[in-house]
């Protein structure tokens, strides 16, 4: 069997020799892989169903599906991601090409890019925080937050880990929960098809422990035998409660009452930077300030995680929650180093314009080279045209 060092010394090579620079070449290998997802998608629905009990509707909802259309997006823009992209030209390099050239970075692991200097990006998750007030339709609101939170039960990096409102809005929610729960998966959650499992037992005990000593407001129930966790919410819940020291990775909710917009924010930014920051309010001033004074890799208003799916938009985390994005373009450029070109004329009229640089230097050289240099707002193109 080929070691892991042989591999990595084969990759490597394969780099280094340019071989996997070619365009036709990385067409050719998301290709390649685009058809192992299509070819395995049975095995992989097999294996997530086995793994975590999840059901096929969900796996192709937020697994099968993305991973294509994720390799799809690469392959039908590739070819012109890879063109030189042409930068602006400052006053001295009007008749220079001035362009971006986008390469890619050779394989690299965490460690190897601190030695190197290379940039990363790095998704790591936290615990995210749901704001909602009363100006929201509560059954709406409660149904997008359960379902984000018991997706996959709970063991999503974007799933939210709490809930900040007041004592009326957590009356109101939990006035919803019961009927929504059952809407989404039957009165008996337990035989539900559609309702997962945790992925192994360390894990079903570790979660399990957080509710040691909490008031639980609804479900509560579970069985270590199928790693079986009922949707939970707990209240009066405090900020040095265990369950707030982490993330919680299953379907427990906890929420946390606060008596305005102005308190959620300073509880907020108490805590490390969250990958997602849920926000349900139809109050405009309120969802500005709370985007504007707080920090998050991703903000989703009036709805949870599917921000996610939106390929135009990075997502990645920010200090405890990350470093850098990707999706679509942001991927490309991720694994990209932009490197700056500047081509010159060599001819004698170009030399000419800009032999000022050169000795004897005089002051009326330095006068042309300080007028050529002063910046100045720019202005658009077509105002100069147009001569205004």
């Amino acid at each position: 069997m080929t070691s892991s060092l042989e591999i990595v010394s084969d990759v490597r090579n394969a780099f280094s020799c340019g071989k996997t620079r070619n365009i036709a070449f990385r067409l050719n290998q998301l290709n390649a892989l685009l058809r192992l997802y299509e070819e395995n998608t049975p095995e992989i629905l097999s294996a997530l169903a086995e793994d975590l009990c999840r059901s096929k509707h969900e796996s192709i909802l937020v697994e099968t599906e993305c991973l294509k259309n994720d390799v799809l997006t690469m392959i039908y823009n590739l070819s012109s991601w890879t063109q030189p992209e042409k930068a602006e030209k400052p006053l001295p390099n009007m008749m220079d090409q001035v362009l971006i050239c986008r390469e890619p970075y050779g394989v690299i692991v965490y460690e190897a890019a601190s030695k190197f200097l290379t940039p990363v990006t790095l998704e790591l998750g936290g615990k995210n925080p749901v704001y909602v007030d009363d100006s929201v339709d509560m059954e709406v609101a409660v149904t997008r937050i359960m379902w984000g939170r018991c997706i996959n039960s709970g063991q999503n990096c974007v799933s939210p880990d709490y809930v900040l409102c007041s004592k009326d809005v957590q009356e109101k929610f939990l006035q919803n929960v019961n009927q929504t729960v059952s809407l989404l998966y039957g009165d008996k959650i337990k035989v539900s098809p559609d309702y997962g499992r945790i992925i192994n037992d360390s894990q079903f005990r570790r979660i399990t422990k957080l509710l040691e000593g909490t008031k639980i407001a609804y479900g509560g129930d579970y069985d270590a035998k199928e790693r079986y966790i009922e949707p939970t919410i707990v209240i009066d819940v405090k900020p040095t409660d265990p369950i707030m020291q982490e993330e919680i990775f299953g379907p427990i909710l906890p929420i946390i009452n606060v008596n305005n917009v102005h308190d959620a924010i300073n509880f907020i930014n108490q805590k490390e930077k969250p990958l997602a920051l849920y926000i349900f309010s139809n109050r405009k001033a309120d969802v500005e300030l709370l985007i504007k004074t707080t920090s998050s890799g991703g903000v989703c208003v009036n709805d949870t995680m599917v921000h996610y799916s939106c390929e135009n938009l990075p997502f990645g985390g920010v200090g405890y929650s990350g470093m850098g994005g990707y999706h679509g373009k942001f991927t490309f450029d991720t694994f990209s180093h932009k490197k700056g070109m500047l081509i010159k004329d060599i001819g004698k009229f170009s030399e000419n314009l800009q032999n000022v640089r050169y000795p004897p230097y005089t002051d009326s050289k330095l006068n042309f080279i300080n007028t050529l240099m002063k910046k100045r707002f720019p202005l658009p193109m077509r105002d100069i045209y147009n001569g205004s």
